[in-house]
């Protein structure tokens, strides 16, 4: 049965050729789409770097005598006295909102909550065995005790203690992006060579203290879009004016009398020239940008099952075609004492002997541009530790996606095909 099956391929070269071609042409989307898919899920399952559970934000502004909103670009530009009785105000109302029993830690920041789509872009360069590496990086800016607020993860094991003082000490934290993991690894450093090196422009007064897990804007965000950079400011300084949240941890369970309290309090709601406004729970940011990119995603896939649909018909009708031509041999065959299962065998064999081959094509097509596929398509997938199991994982789900659709394709039309009498099959021969 097997020599008759291939000379019956060989016999019907030309025809099974251009349906390699098309199965070829298929698999390659069908594994792109896949691929994608897996790409999303492993971005969703990224670490956020932060930990949300019980933070709340609070809009801070700056008011001069007169109650009219004071704006300024460096804290330097106001009159010495006025900048001075800020800081002090400011300060203030940070201490009083620490003495609320419901609060864990309080601190100040700028673009250091997730879930918050501020660019403050900086390009962080340093030099690493007398080589200039650089890279983008999110800048966010918060006082020491934010480390506490937000619980920032350290993959080298350092404490919330240990991460504060870095900041108290006027260093800063990286939240290196996949990217520079794999663009700086490529070039021998690790880490730990980073640790103590001092940066230039425009962090040319600062240095690196510690590594931290990069806080993401989104679940869905790519950690390979950009890493972070956390720039500290002390408190009861002038460095701190340029900060515009408060970042309060609330003890668990207490969330419901912190913003009664946060309410209630005159003092809470405006101390003399520092107004809190937008009092709200970081999961509020969470829930409304996970909201559209989840329906922004969706869309996304929905589309990506529906061009799947679309491939599965076209393929559908593709073999329904081959095997309806072949209704007559098959009358024939069963007219010599074929069983339908020998006859079903038959027809599903040759597909997936097509299919065989159009896979390894692929398979090799990959090989031979895989440099150029690492550059172009692959170049978000590579990123990840997992990217060879990822690759493979892919053509496991693309061979069964494409069995599954030929199996489909086959087996509806030769049943039907097995069904009708040979005489009635044989009429028009």
């Amino acid at each position: 049965m097997k020599r008759a099956l291939l000379s019956q391929i060989k016999n019907d070269w030309k025809e099974n050729l251009w349906l390699v071609v098309e199965l070829l042409i298929v698999t390659i989307i069908v594994g792109y789409l896949t691929l994608t898919i897996l790409r999303n899920y492993r971005d969703y399952n990224i670490p956020m770097g932060a930990d949300i559970s019980g933070v709340y934000g609070a809009q801070l502004r700056y008011l001069d005598d007169d109650g009219n909103l004071l704006l300024f670009l460096d804290p330097q530009d106001l009159e010495p006295e006025v900048m001075q009785k800020l800081v002090s105000q400011q300060q203030a109302l940070l201490d009083r909102v620490r003495e609320l029993p419901m609060v864990e830690y309080a601190a100040y920041g700028n673009n250091a909550l997730p879930y918050n789509y501020s660019y403050y872009g900086n390009i962080l360069r340093l030099i690493l065995k007398n080589d200039t590496v650089s890279t983008e990086v999110n800048t966010r800016t918060m006082t020491p005790d934010g480390v506490y607020v937000l619980r920032l993860q350290s993959p080298a094991g350092k404490s919330l203690d240990d991460l504060s003082k870095i900041l108290e000490n006027g260093d800063m934290l990286l939240g290196p992006s996949l990217d520079m993991e794999m663009h700086w690894g490529n070039s021998g450093y690790d880490y730990a060579d980073i640790v103590g090196v001092d940066l230039l422009e425009p962090f040319d007064d600062r240095r690196i203290g510690g590594i931290v897990n990069a806080i993401r804007r989104s679940n869905y965000e790519p950690n390979y879009n950009n890493g972070v950079i956390i720039q500290p400011a002390q408190e009861n300084t002038p460095s701190t004016l340029i900060l515009n949240f408060l970042l309060v941890r609330v003890k668990p369970g207490m969330e419901i009398d912190f913003e009664k309290a946060m309410k209630s309090e005159p003092t809470l709601r405006a101390t003399t020239g520092v107004v809190l406004s937008k009092l709200h729970p970081v999961n509020d940011d969470y829930i409304r940008t996970t909201w559209g990119h989840t329906v922004q995603q969706r869309t996304y896939i929905a589309g990506i099952l529906l061009l799947l649909v679309i491939i599965f018909i076209g393929l559908l009708g593709t073999f329904w075609y081959r095997v309806y031509l072949r209704t007559p041999e098959i009358a024939v065959r069963k007219t010599f004492g074929a069983t339908d299962a020998d006859i079903f065998r038959r027809i599903l064999g040759e597909a997936m002997l097509l299919l065989m081959t159009a896979f390894l094509l692929a398979i090799a097509l990959y090989f031979i541009f895989f440099d150029q596929l690492k550059e172009g398509v692959l170049a978000t997938v590579v990123f990840f530790d997992s990217w060879k199991w990822d690759m493979a994982l892919t053509g496991l789900i693309t061979a069964a996606l494409m069995s599954l659709m030929i199996l489909i394709g086959v087996g509806i039309p030769a049943r039907r095909a097995m069904k009708i009498e040979p005489a009635i099959a044989l009429k028009e021969e």
